[in-house]
């Protein structure tokens, strides 16, 4: 049986949640002095051999944040092994800790509120492909459960059903320092466990603050020049530029 396309849950939920990292087809670079943010993502090191590439790059933040990146994989897998899934990070710079932690949770209050799961709902159920017909019906939000990494962290689930088949989503947020991270896990038939959530989230957490105790670098950082959508580099950490036909390629 034809597995379907994929409902664009993951896109229409962080979009409305306030924390959206909007791709972009052009390259974003971030000011000087950016964070290496590249490194600051779940990591190949992270995850299993069953893991597959991956695509991302800065992206535009939205008013308050001064950097945005992204990282997909779009076939990961758990150190441990299990089942595959679908993973995205996103993570958002501010200037202050204090406007990341707000709007951390700004975001759990949407996602607790049954008019912040009224306005997220409808967004899905709009930006579904219509032949996946994908109703509010379908759509079933679990209670946010605390998250023990970062501050103010939790995790919510949802689950769709689309053709006999139903897709869990797992949404991790957390605060960590000057950062709003985002890990959106998502697999068909199955439910990404508590345990890969939130190890994959301490892993980001230490990894943001690995790079946050660095020197801020004088000029762009890591990857500055990769946009959204291009494939990122596999080799060891700090290489920088992107393959294919654009041919930009840089380093450190």
């Amino acid at each position: 049986m034809r597995r379907p396309s994929r409902t664009a849950v993951v896109a229409a939920a962080v979009a409305c949640a306030a924390a959206a990292l909007a791709a972009t087809a052009a390259a974003v670079t971030p000011p000087a002095g950016t964070p290496n943010m590249a490194a600051m993502v779940v990591q190949r090191s992270d995850l299993g051999p069953g893991t597959g590439a991956y695509v991302g790059g800065y992206a535009t933040p939205q008013a308050g944040f001064v950097a945005a990146y992204t990282r997909t994989y779009g076939v990961a897998e758990a150190r441990a092994g299990g089942a595959q899934f679908a993973l995205e990070t996103q993570l958002e710079l501010a200037a202050s800790a204090s406007t990341a932690l707000r709007v951390v949770r700004e975001e759990k209050i949407l996602y607790s509120s049954k008019e912040g799961r009224a306005l997220l709902g409808n967004l899905i159920v709009s930006r579904a492909p219509k032949k996946d017909r994908v109703s509010l019906k379908s759509l079933v939000f679990s209670k946010p459960t605390a998250l023990r990494v970062g501050t103010d962290s939790f995790i919510e689930s949802l689950s769709v059903k689309v053709k006999g088949f139903t897709e869990v989503v797992r949404f991790a947020t957390l605060d960590v320092k000057r950062v709003d991270a985002g890990l959106i896990f998502e697999a068909v038939g199955t439910v990404v466990p508590d345990s890969v959530v939130s190890g994959l989230a301490a892993a980001v957490d230490r990894h943001i603050r690995t790079q946050l105790a660095k020197p801020a670098p004088s000029s762009g950082p890591t990857g500055s020049t990769l946009p959204v959508g291009i494939i990122e580099p596999t080799g060891p950490s700090g290489a920088t530029g992107s393959t294919g036909s654009t041919g930009s390629t840089g380093a450190t």
